[in-house]
């Protein structure tokens, strides 16, 4: 007979139960602050491509990490975009960092970073401060690509018979 099977189902059941709970504080306690970001989106859309406007717009939801709670909300964002997503997941954001801002603005936020051209690819990524001061973790990594922004950019030929 095991040493495992000894044991009275109880104290099993206790020792599951326990389990069972560290295992999910400590998935809570990866994600901080009482919000998460989620649908990051440029231009109303998820990753889109052919932006034609040179300050795309930026939006997010937030989802609370606790539903049994409430009040939450988001007093200041801070967003990162890189030319690559390399750049990015090493924390380089080489065309906009924001810094964290003061708002609770969460929709229609223009890019106002490096002036951006027609093909560009731009990844980015947000994150918020809750009612309590405290930093959610990145978004998930979302991308756009800029569409032909410049008259020069076209180039064709008309089809038909010579």
């Amino acid at each position: 007979m095991s040493s495992f099977s000894a044991i009275p189902s109880m104290r099993r059941v206790s020792l599951l139960a326990i389990l069972l709970a560290l295992g999910g504080a400590a998935y809570a306690a990866s994600e901080s602050g009482s919000v998460r970001v989620v649908d990051p989106r440029c231009e109303y859309l998820k990753d889109p491509l052919g932006v034609d406007v040179r300050q795309p717009r930026l939006s997010w939801r937030l989802e609370a990490l606790d539903s049994a709670a409430r009040g939450q909300k988001q007093t200041a964002y801070q967003i990162q975009v890189a030319s690559t997503r390399a750049l990015l997941e090493q924390g380089k954001p080489d065309l906009w960092d924001s810094g964290m801002v003061a708002s609770d603005r969460s929709a229609h936020v223009i890019y106002s970073g490096k002036p951006l051209t027609s093909g560009a690819q731009c990844f980015w990524m947000v994150k918020v401060k809750d009612e309590n001061g405290v930093e959610s973790a990145w978004s998930t990594l979302s991308h756009w690509t800029m569409g032909l922004l410049e008259p020069s950019d076209w180039s064709a030929r008309w089809i038909g018979s010579d």
